[in-house]
Parts: structure tokens; sequence; C-alpha cells
């Protein structure tokens, strides 16, 4: 559903498409053929967070995802990590400073640490150190809580 968005919203990036891959309009096309309410039915997830995910992930200037063994060693590892790349690439989130794709794996929980950062890094480092994000973050997840209960938003009211 997540790629199925980012085309039907017009969020791919088509000049990294055009310069840097190839067989999109085929992949494209197969993409657009999904049947996104039977994904929601199967799925159990919402398409309207999945649209919204989407709509976040691919208009960010720069965006990058991190997962760990449980997607790479999962038996359809190999296929998650290329959707996941596909998805990165549709946005142009590869090949520049502060995108990408990034595994977690190996030694990343030795010791005290984790990929490089503290054992316990807290909201402070894990949603940009920002005030204006933090608040932005709450107001996502608020929205998204009032939504499930069929509530409006305490703030829009």
């Amino acid at each position: 559903m997540f790629m199925y968005y980012i085309v039907s919203e017009g969020l791919v990036k088509q000049e990294f498409i055009d310069t840097r891959t190839e067989g999109y309009e085929d992949f494209k096309k197969e993409l657009l053929s999904v049947d996104v309410a039977e994904m929601e039915k199967v799925t159990g997830v919402d398409r309207e967070l999945v649209r919204k995910a989407a709509i976040a992930y691919a208009s960010s200037p720069a965006a990058m995802s991190f997962h760990g063994l449980g997607v790479t060693e999962h038996y359809q590892g190999t296929f998650t990590v290329m959707q996941i790349a596909d998805i990165a690439m549709m946005t142009g989130n590869i090949g520049r400073r502060g995108v990408g794709v990034n595994a977690l794996r190996g030694q990343n929980n030795a010791g005290r640490r984790r990929h490089g950062l503290p054992a316990a890094p807290g909201r402070r480092l894990l949603r940009g150190g920002r005030p204006e994000l933090q608040q932005a973050v709450r107001r996502i997840l608020r929205r998204a809580r009032a939504e499930r209960r069929g509530q409006e938003d305490p703030a829009d009211v």
C-alpha cells in the first residue's frame, strides 16, 4: 500500500527514476493494479494511515529507514529489503546525505551501544531533538488515536 500511495499521490521523484533506475513503467503498472481495499482487509492496517505515512515519508526533503534482523531474517526478508530500497528510490532517498536504507545488523547491540547510539537515547535523539518535530509527532499520533476511536482530535474542537 505504501508504494501504491507514493505513486497515486504523485510523489515519485521522476528525475531520480529516469536517471538511476530501469523498468519503472512495468513496476508502476503492476503496483497500480494492487487492490488496496483487499490489502487493508487482509493486513488489518487502515489504508488511510498508510496513505498518510507514505505522504509524510515521500514529502520529506530527506528520509531514511532502519530495519533490524526481524526484517532480514524473515523468510521473505530479501524481498522485503528490496521493497524498502524501492521506496527509497521512488522518493529519491538514496545517495544523498541524510537519506538511505540502513540495516541494523551484526553487533549493533554489543556493549552499551546500539549502532553507534547510546543504549537509551531518549526522546530527544529519536525525534530529532527539535521541539517543533516533537509537537508535530505528538499531533499526528493524537489525531491517529482519535480517528481510530471515531472521535475528533481534541485540538481541532
